[in-house]
């Protein structure tokens, strides 16, 4: 057999192995050989879309990456991408800001995949409003309020108590991307 031109294999051995399963296990549970998920891995057999799904869904790929599976491998990408801030997703973000001005007077922020803060409750802003503009600007983003010198890290009397699981996510999101 050749090689597929749409090599997607390199991808699923990726999240296999960041996932801890073995071939053997993985090819059971979405219920192939373990040969031909081998062949899958190595660009030696291109997979079916459905084949693909169900391994991502074993594997707990997020929608995104989904779709760059199946662009890899020469199919149409299923689900759609919208900001949060599209007419689309209005409802979606209303019920998201409800539930965030719920959780007053604790601070409650919404994310994007890169750690941006996308909404944020009255307290998660009152944190937040006395930091300089360089720690909050262009963007919001968790790591960089966190870790910044002029950020929360100056100002945290434990900051050696939490920046290393902070600093753990920040290593985990990096591989990701």
């Amino acid at each position: 057999m050749t090689p597929t031109r749409a090599h997607v294999g390199p991808m699923v051995r990726r999240h296999r192995e960041r996932a801890r399963f073995s071939q053997m296990a993985l090819a059971l549970e979405v219920g192939v050989s373990t040969r031909h998920l081998g062949f899958v891995e190595l660009g030696r057999s291109r997979p079916s879309p459905e084949l693909l799904m169900a391994i991502a869904e074993c594997l707990d790929v997020p929608l995104r990456e989904r779709n760059e599976w199946l662009l890899t491998a020469g199919y149409a990408p299923r689900y759609a991408q919208s900001g949060l801030d599209a007419p689309a997703m209005q409802r979606m973000r209303s019920a998201l800001q409800t539930f965030l001005d719920g959780q007053d007077p604790y601070p409650a922020v919404a994310l994007d995949r890169g750690w941006n803060v996308q909404l944020t409750n009255r307290a998660a802003q009152r944190l937040t409003d006395p930091l300089p503009a360089h720690v909050v600007e262009p963007a919001r983003n968790v790591f960089r309020i966190a870790l910044h010198p002029d950020g929360f890290a100056s100002r945290s009397p434990n900051f050696a108590d939490w920046s290393p699981y902070v600093l753990r996510n920040l290593d985990r999101g990096g591989r990701a991307y």
